[in-house]
């Protein structure tokens, strides 16, 4: 018995033995010798790894490896790789600090771009991916908080100006309106509001903003320069500050052809509706009629089409001469305001193709934007855009760049602005609870 317990030891010991053999331990440090907590070390070309204790001790298993590289990596300090051998047990190292930092690249004035701690004025990148996700049919009103200082005013309507304001206004009776720069060249961004007063009786139309039909999908970034310092060497047209559009282009350094489809829905519908009563009708002074002049002629029923206000009797189910000219009841109809209303849609889809090489690059986009408003065949667009964009180095120190944006956009049935008589909305307000859709029929 003694005999066989012997020759399981001696037969599992040198299994132990080669199991732990192949162990490299050490301490990380900097060049202060302080140690360095959770630095990754691991074999190149394999899967093997740990990391480094509070006292920057580490202890690695090599298995099988004789020999092969220890790679030393840790955030804020240059990566070290170190060599082990069979007989290598012990490896100290020293990791140095990074001299390379992430500076962020923004694109200034006439498309310069240039470090942004070197800038002696503000200027704020946006994100453009929520555009592309979570869009409207006005890019524009995308912009909301997301830049400081940037107050962005959306229109009342899906297709009209949106005001952007850049450190608050400058002027109390001219423009405050920002100058926009697509791919270097100043566009026009005068508002189509500019004739909308309350005083012109309402009858004034928002014709939108030519910047605001540019179509998200083809924006690559936006770059916001604020203060006269920023925007100098756009003269006084940029004294409200600047909005730098830069359009996409192909990436260099693959010769493959790719292409991008993007499909977008975006549905709008009325959150809340104001509280009505639903309890008098069409009258004056608590009746229907006053006297028997406001009787019909013909049949001897109450007329109620006369009245605009509900100060008449309340709704009884009496019968009245309605507003087509028919027999109806004196009752509510308490989604009278509701019907007007549907769930607006609006669909953007996006093709693209683009390919690069060392010296050139083209991309080609087409989108078509189709939607329409929450109110039946109002504010209906339909929009086509086409992005052309081609860059060619044609030395080591000069390049040739085309930009081509076209946009055309048709909107019909645009919504009239203020208390027109001519905007569907603003008579709802004011329609009696015992009117209807159906009593306008025929119309």
């Amino acid at each position: 018995m003694e005999k066989l317990k012997l020759s399981l030891i001696l037969l599992f010991f040198p299994l132990i033995i080669f199991s732990q053999k192949n162990i490299i331990k050490g301490i990380i440090t900097d060049k202060l010798g302080e140690p360095l907590i959770g630095v990754s070390i691991s074999i190149k070309g394999s899967e093997i790894g740990t990391t480094s204790d509070f006292d920057g001790n580490y202890s690695i298993n090599t298995k099988d490896k004789t020999e092969g590289i220890l790679d030393f990596n840790y955030l804020g300090f240059t990566a070290k790789n170190v060599n082990f051998s069979k007989s290598t047990k012990v490896l100290n190292t020293i990791l140095t600090p990074s001299t390379e930092q992430l500076e962020e690249i923004v694109v200034t004035a006439l498309g310069i771009k240039r470090d942004k701690k070197s800038l002696s004025y503000s200027t704020q990148s946006v994100s453009t991916g929520d555009m592309a996700e979570a869009r409207s049919s006005n890019f524009l009103n995308a912009l909301s908080g997301k830049a400081a200082g940037v107050q962005v005013t959306n229109s009342s309507t899906p297709t009209g100006s949106t005001r952007v304001i850049i450190r608050g206004l400058t002027s109390i009776t001219g423009n405050n309106q920002p100058l926009y720069v697509l791919d270097g060249v100043p566009l026009d961004s005068s508002s189509g509001d500019a004739s909308v007063s309350v005083w012109n009786d309402g009858d004034d139309i928002d014709l939108g903003s030519p910047i605001s039909g540019i179509n998200p999908d083809d924006i690559e970034s936006i770059q916001i320069l604020k203060g006269a310092n920023a925007s100098a060497l756009y003269g006084s047209r940029a004294s409200n500050g600047v909005v730098i559009i830069t359009t996409k282009k192909a990436k260099k350094g693959t010769s493959k052809i790719n292409v991008n489809i993007n499909s977008n829905t975006s549905i709008v519908s009325n959150r809340e509706y104001p509280n009505y009563q639903y309890s008098y009708g069409a009258g004056n002074g608590g009746r229907i009629v006053q006297n028997a002049g406001g009787l019909d002629e013909t049949i001897g029923l109450p007329t109620v089409g006369s009245f605009n206000r509900a100060y008449g009797a309340p709704f009884l189910g009496q019968q009245v001469l309605d507003y087509n000219g028919t027999v109806g009841a004196y009752v509510p109809d308490i989604n009278n305001v509701k019907d007007l209303y549907n769930i607006g849609v609006v669909t953007t889809n996006t093709f693209a193709i683009s390919r690069a090489t060392d010296k050139s690059t083209i991309r080609f986009s087409y989108g078509k934007t189709l939607g329409d408003h929450v109110i039946k065949r109002m504010e209906e667009i339909n929009r086509d855009n086409i992005a052309l964009r081609i860059s060619q180095d044609i030395t080591d120190n000069l390049t040739a760049n085309v930009s081509l944006i076209y946009t055309h956009q048709k909107v019909n049935n645009r919504m009239y602005q203020n208390g027109s008589k001519r905007n569907p909305a603003n008579n709802y307000i004011y329609m009696l609870p015992n009117m209807s859709q159906s009593n306008l029929l025929p119309y």
